[in-house]
């Protein structure tokens, strides 16, 4: 597929898009018409003739909106309090929702970045001020 037909990933595939497909894939593609573009990327990937991975997964469009809106999030819950509310460990299900997740509490290690560059971070939140 071009780069025009996956910029909305939600949409059907067409039978424009396969027209714009190279040949030797139209084919393949004529048999998913109608199927939202999202939902062949896996099946797209075996096409390939690059050899995959084993552990490979395309990104599935909704995980890496989701992914974005939590750090969206946690920044505007920074600018906005000054805190950062979640710690370095949280887990919920997206089928239960954020109020049932659980959180694990957990303190600097010896060996973590904040503590090992902690005087170079200082000295650059100082320059901020």
């Amino acid at each position: 597929l071009t780069s025009a037909s996956l910029a909305d990933l939600t949409r059907s595939l067409t039978e424009a898009d396969i027209a714009d497909a190279a040949p030797e894939r139209r084919e393949w593609l004529s048999a998913r018409v109608g199927k939202p573009i999202c939902s062949v990327l896996e099946e797209a990937a075996a096409l390939s003739s690059a050899a995959l991975e084993e552990s490979f997964r395309p990104s599935v469009p909704f995980v890496a909106t989701f992914s974005a809106c939590m750090i969206v999030t946690e920044f505007v819950r920074y600018l906005t309090t000054g805190k950062v509310g979640v710690e370095p460990r949280f887990f919920f299900s997206l089928l239960w929702g954020p109020h049932r997740g659980e959180h694990y509490p957990e303190d600097r290690h010896r060996d973590c970045l904040c503590v090992t560059r902690a005087v170079n971070i200082e000295r650059v939140r100082a320059t901020r001020l």
